[in-house]
């Protein structure tokens, strides 16, 4: 395998040539232009790098921040770290050998001279690596000192075990013998297989030591688990002919979680699979499964810190067990996310009180570290019936529950139907086409008309994107966007339908001659994330050919609060390119006058809502009066959508909107009729200067 090397300086000139190069000798070279996107690619890729040439002087995070950076993390604190820095700056080689970097060469750069100090900090590596190899091999081997000692001699087949060994499992000394099978023989059946392959992989020389936890009978027909370690002699490259090792008891740490205490998954289940066996033998027996999920967790983790967090989840393990009744189970399954088993209940009808006495406490205001939290939860429910035959069974469909109680605005309680099942099952389904989708051809671009209110032309289209399956035909936004805005896959479907408008809306610019025609398209909170955001726009633009200033992206409000820093910066880089920058559904979010000052806005999109009630509430035609004199007083145009009949169409460009989108000109349409619609309206133009409305 290659080494790789990541090359980390602002010059690109430079780390091109760099880049040549070491690629010349064999090395596999990225590149990266700035310190973020190092830290960013050192974190997600997904084989290490070897070693980091790294220049000192780069504007926004410099070489020693990004240094400072990887010796704090355990992951990254062995990286061989080579600095570059200008030979008039020896004081910066000086503090950044102080920050832990390995070597530095000055620029410009003799790369005979570069290359010789990658070759010798990649020696070191190696050297280092070996001694750590040997040093773990020590320590198996001494390990094992308070724990079961065994040494097996693989040409006559036999184990010693010492006295500890066999304590472990309930045994005097002379209970045991010295047959593999009295190790290999007591091994759970489905741990068997594993245990075997991993034995195999070390003695054919394939891993440095042996290690593997399992379960293994004891006297009392308990089953224990416990963590068995073990080196091989070897005599040159011959197959061993002994291996020595270590066993130790890890019941309590593999079933119980470290954090709360509580047990964790692998207990619950065993617990769960009792009360399976129980209501198959017992008449009237029944017990119900709660999903239990704080609803603002990440926000707490992100803002303050995961000692904070950890310290919250402690107290409401404690409140769960204290409000469960006696036989009760409380379990940590990961991050915040608990369940509770209620056993042995006499009808349906407990559950209720139980659980509603679960939210009420959880709702309680704790004080950590001088803060007053208040956490809230969801809970889902799940009661036994006959058709659960595996305790995976109805721990997913509690998740499916409380998925459900969250996805309903969180802080409630929602019981398990099978019809959640049907939704899961579809969800499923619908996630595994959002993940090939671009491969199998399923996304589809649609564009609803934008019309200018004076003139009745049609100005521009937005484009919305559809999801096209062979099964299950076109699948509604409301139904496919939310998943993919929860799985991240919005990132790939943005970029999608993005390309596909604007090179659709420059073809109709050349084939109408209509050069200002124009396309909005939206811009989600997990897209303004994406650290190259704004050059993958700008790379959409001139492939497509399509002038910027005829590209508009609409943005929602909380898209904008979600992220308020990184969204204004990337909205201004936006629009410093021309693009136009559009708040969607104005009036249903936050609706901050500071947001409107802060961010660069041109267009504001009164949300529909507002415009299909104009008519019946003179609320309504007051909201959408005042937005139209804000937006003129900004300087800023006003859209109004959802137009759908011709009174709401009056009433509108009676309050003057600039422009006009809904039903009432033209569903959203493929591009065939999108281009026919611009078509009949060159051809063919009603008295009152609007075009008739499509069917």
């Amino acid at each position: 395998m290659p080494v790789k090397v990541l090359v980390v300086d602002d010059d690109r000139t430079n780390s091109e040539i760099i880049a040549q190069l070491l690629k010349v000798h064999g090395y596999e070279v990225s590149r990266c232009h700035d310190g973020r996107q190092a830290l960013e690619k050192l974190a997600s890729s997904q084989t290490p790098f070897d070693l980091m040439l790294l220049d000192l002087r780069m504007p926004a995070m410099d070489g020693f921040e990004v240094l400072r950076n990887v010796r704090e993390q355990d992951a990254l604190r062995h990286l061989p770290v080579i600095i570059m820095t200008a030979s008039s700056e020896s004081s910066d080689a000086v503090a950044a050998l102080k920050l832990k970097a390995n070597d530095y060469v000055t620029k410009p750069v003799d790369f005979t001279v570069l290359l010789a100090r990658i070759e010798k900090e990649l020696a070191l590596k190696r050297v280092m690596q070996a001694l750590v190899e040997s040093e773990e091999r020590y320590a198996l081997a001494v390990r094992g000192a308070n724990d079961g000692i065994w040494d097996w001699s693989l040409e006559a087949n036999t184990i010693h075990f010492s006295t500890r060994w066999k304590f472990m499992l309930g045994y005097e000394d002379g209970e045991i013998g010295d047959s593999p099978d009295e190790w290999f023989g007591r091994v759970h059946p489905e741990d068997a297989e594993r245990l075997k392959a991993s034995l195999d992989a070390h003695l054919d020389g394939g891993t440095p030591h042996f290690e593997c936890e399992h379960r293994i009978l004891d006297k009392h027909g308990n089953y224990r688990w416990v963590l068995s370690r073990g080196v091989a002699v070897r005599t040159g490259a011959e197959r061993p002919n002994r291996m020595a090792g270590s066993q130790t008891d890890v019941t309590e740490r593999t079933v119980y979680d470290p954090l709360t205490g509580l047990p964790n998954r692998l207990l619950f289940c065993e617990q769960l699979l009792r009360s399976l066996a129980r209501a198959r033998r017992r008449s009237g027996y029944h017990f119900a499964v709660l999903g239990v999920n704080l609803d603002n967790f990440k926000m707490i983790n992100d803002s303050l810190g995961h000692g904070v967090a950890d310290q919250l989840l402690v107290s409401i393990a404690h409140r769960l067990q204290e409000v469960l009744r006696m036989g009760d189970t409380v379990a940590r399954l990961e991050s915040d996310e608990f369940v509770v088993l209620l056993d042995d209940l006499r009808r349906f009808a407990d559950v209720e009180p139980v659980v509603v006495h679960i939210l009420e406490s959880l709702r309680t205001p704790v004080v950590l570290s001088g803060k007053e939290l208040f956490p809230s939860a969801s809970i889902g429910v799940v009661h036994f019936n006959n058709s659960y035959e595996r305790p995976e069974e109805i721990l997913r469909d509690a998740q499916i529950a409380l998925h459900h109680a969250k996805a309903n605005g969180g802080a409630r309680i929602v019981n398990f139907d099978s019809a959640m099942q049907t939704r899961a099952s579809r969800r499923f389904t619908l996630e595994t086409i959002l993940r090939h989708a671009l491969e199998n051809d399923a996304y589809r671009a649609y564009y609803q008309p934008l019309v200018s209110a004076e003139s009745g032309r049609i100005v521009g289209f937005e484009a919305l994107i559809r999801l096209h399956h062979p099964e299950m035909g076109l699948v509604p936004p409301a139904e496919f966007i939310p998943l993919a805005e929860e799985t991240g896959l919005v990132v790939q479907l943005g970029g999608w339908i993005l390309e596909a408008a604007c090179r659709q809306t420059r073809a109709w610019q050349l084939e109408f001659d209509d050069h200002e025609l124009s396309i909005s398209v939206n811009l989600s909170a997990r897209q303004i994330s994406v650290h190259d955001i704004v050059d993958r726009i700008l790379n959409i633009l001139n492939s497509s050919g399509l002038p910027a200033h005829c590209l508009h992206l609409e943005v929602t409000e909380s898209a904008m609060i979600e992220n308020a820093d990184r969204a204004r910066l990337v909205l201004q880089q936006l629009r410093d390119l021309r693009i136009g920058i559009s708040i969607d559904d104005f009036g249903t979010g936050y609706s901050s006058l500071s947001y409107l000052q802060r961010f660069p806005i041109d267009r504001l999109k009164v949300d529909k809502s507002f415009v299909q009630r104009i008519n019946q509430e003179d609320e309504s035609a007051k909201i959408v009066q005042t937005i139209v004199l804000l937006a003129r007083n900004l300087g800023m145009e006003v859209v109004a959508e959802g137009v759908e009949t011709a009174d709401q169409l009056a009433a509108i460009r009676a309050l003057t909107c600039d422009l006009i989108q809904g039903y009432f000109f033209s569903r959203p349409v493929d591009a065939a009729e999108a281009g026919e619609l611009l078509r009949r309206e060159r051809e063919s133009r009603v008295a009152s200067g609007f075009p008739q409305r499509k069917e």
